[in-house]
């Protein structure tokens, strides 16, 4: 806040008395149902009274893309030939290590291992999807002209191609820029969206969603 008490965020929205007195009021009223009855109403909460579009999930990619017909193609920005080239690169076992990247393109140079006898290892990051499929054609245009050049995680990059990762669901309000960090590696998320992004493919696709649990509240001072 600054000093006068406006906000600094552009993300903030200003509120009437009136909307506040109206969100103040909803709150002690549910305040008081969990101090009346703290397991029906988390029991409420878990049954779709709480917002879709305020939780985290995941969705698998290969019905995003069915689906949302306007969704960001890396395969096909990439092309199929390249696709084709660098999948079968990755299950050739070209590649032997991995690491992370986020929004740009990193040229990497590695030190050789303690013992080992090759040289310095060179090395393209480029995770992010705005970045990735620029990232491939470098390092497939590398490897034609012979030149020694790796690329971090491509296996993960062979299964976004393939459209065999997931896809993470972020509260409406979160932004979307490196949000993928919010999930653990074995959930294979390296791209995200709104819930409301899926639009009327809504129905369609929330049998395949992976809800995160929300958390239990209970009156403080309770004891089991």
């Amino acid at each position: 806040m600054e000093p006068f008490g406006g906000s600094t965020s552009p993300f903030v929205v200003e509120a009437d008395d009136a909307a506040w007195d109206d969100l103040l009021a909803a709150g002690r009223a549910w305040l008081k149902r969990v101090g009346k009855d703290w397991i029906r109403a988390n029991k409420d909460v878990q049954s779709g009274y709480y917002p879709l579009d305020r939780r985290y999930g995941i969705v698998p990619h290969a019905l995003v893309r069915a689906s949302l017909k306007d969704w960001f193609r890396v395969d096909e920005e990439i092309g199929r030939r390249r696709c084709r080239k660098f999948i079968r690169l990755v299950e050739d076992e070209y590649f032997l290590r991995d690491c992370n990247n986020t929004t740009h393109i990193n040229l990497a140079v590695y030190r050789p291992l303690q013992g080992e006898k090759q040289g310095y290892r060179i090395e393209l990051c480029g995770a992010s999807f705005t970045r990735l499929a620029e990232t491939v054609k470098m390092f497939l245009a590398l490897t034609d002209a012979s030149k020694p050049i790796a690329i971090a995680d491509p296996e993960g990059i062979r299964n976004r191609l393939l459209a065999q990762d997931n896809i993470g669901i972020v509260p409406g309000h979160n932004m979307l820029h490196r949000a993928n960090q919010h999930f653990s590696a074995h959930q294979q998320v390296y791209d995200v969206l709104h819930y409301r992004t899926l639009g009327r493919y809504k129905r369609r696709l929330d049998p395949f969603i992976v809800w995160e649990p929300l958390p239990v509240l209970k009156p403080e001072g309770w004891f089991q």
